[in-house]
């Protein structure tokens, strides 16, 4: 395969764009970025290019992404901010044109609604306390709360006089749907009178600001995968307060009431227990919004047949976490072969495979070293062991 010049790795990992013709052109066998219309490279170019689904939404889909409002800036810790930034994302658009509807709107919680846990969803909560875009309703929240624009120059204050704004929202430069989303979002907060602008700085440095706090807005990703500790994992990422960047919690959410429940949730296998301890989660969730959940993030993934085949597809089955990570992606360089080859997916793949419920079963058995009872904050009775 011809190699690109000297240095251009690197723009590759930077600009979707630069990536994308690239690929088309032949530089790259396989690639994870976000592409406009990527259908049009086999269906209008005739490429041998191919997405994970060789059709809509052409990718699969990963964690939930969210919008994350920082903690520590306080007009931003407001609640009645918090929910008013809600409802003036333009969720729809930002998918169907700035993600050309690669994936769905993500449920008002972190459980993931086309996944076997979306039966945990409680969508009475979600009626009480859900948003939509809706820029009226966003203004009329702030208006009842006392957060107006009391010297005429559009930005709105607290009580307190506290500006809202000037705020950033941010993303790495070259993540070109989402700065498009980013840009989508400063534009409606501007209009319910916060003062937002868009940045986008380079990935090491948006990463390090995120470490040191120094942010007011961003777009990023989550720990709510359609994995086996779905959707435990997505609460404790989000909402754990012992948790900081880059292990979860990068909103800085202070809230010690969710420790107990998270704690149980590994604990028990009781499904009405269970539910009482999502229930809950989800309340304070929604009640709190320590992150906005914005879609499904694509599992980014492009391939080219020119020179090899038994890329992991819909049709084969063969074994697919994602190409970004290893080792989750070795299993699948042992099915690729020259072009003209047969792919075989190998036995030892298919030997490695085992159900998830396992793990959970091997959790409630693990040796005990002391308890810990959670009455006092989960309505139903647990008493929650801890290893």
């Amino acid at each position: 395969t011809p190699k690109p010049s000297s240095g251009a790795s690197d723009v590759y990992k930077r600009q979707n764009v630069a990536a994308a013709l690239a690929f088309e052109a032949g530089e790259l066998d396989v690639m994870t970025h976000f592409t406009p219309k990527i259908w049009e490279m086999w269906e209008v170019k005739g490429l041998a290019r191919r997405t994970y689904y060789g059709h809509p939404p052409y990718y699969i889909g990963g964690s939930v992404v969210l919008l994350y409002l920082n903690y520590d800036k306080k007009p931003l810790a407001n609640p009645a901010v918090r929910r008013a930034i809600a409802h003036a994302i333009p969720f729809d658009d930002m998918i169907s044109k700035a993600y050309y509807n690669y994936s769905v709107r993500a449920a008002a919680v972190p459980i993931i609604h086309t996944s076997p846990a979306a039966d945990l969803i409680n969508e009475t909560l979600i009626k009480q306390y859900g948003f939509e875009f809706d820029l009226d309703k966003a203004k009329q929240i702030l208006d009842d709360a006392g957060i107006v624009d009391k010297d005429g120059d559009g930005v709105r204050e607290l009580p307190d006089g506290t500006k809202l704004g000037p705020f950033t929202i941010q993303v790495p430069y070259g993540w070109s749907d989402w700065m498009m989303m980013c840009d989508m979002i400063a534009t409606n907060l501007r209009e319910i009178g916060i003062d937002c602008t868009t940045e986008f700085p380079d990935f090491s440095v948006w990463w390090s600001r995120l470490g040191e706090s120094d942010w007011d807005i961003v777009i990023g990703w989550s720990g709510a995968n359609p994995g086996y500790d779905h959707p435990w994992n997505g609460f404790r990422w989000i909402m754990d307060p012992r948790l900081s960047h880059p292990a979860g919690n990068w909103e800085n959410y202070k809230n010690t009431e969710v420790e107990a429940l998270i704690d149980a949730i590994p604990k028990t296998s009781d499904a009405d227990v269970l539910r009482s301890i999502y229930n809950q989660l989800q309340e304070i969730f929604l009640r709190d919004l320590p992150g906005i959940p914005l879609f499904y993030g694509a599992v980014w993934y492009e391939y080219s047949e020119e020179y090899w085949v038994g890329w992991p597809n819909e049709e084969n089955g063969f074994w697919f976490a994602n190409f970004w990570t290893w080792p989750s992606n070795m299993p699948a360089l042992f099915t690729v072969v020259p072009k003209g080859e047969t792919p075989k997916e190998p036995s030892w793949v298919t030997e490695t495979k085992f159900s998830t419920s396992e793990i959970f079963e091997a959790l409630a058995e693990a040796p005990v070293h002391g308890y810990v009872t959670v009455t006092q904050t989960v309505k139903t009775t647990v008493t929650s062991t801890v290893v």
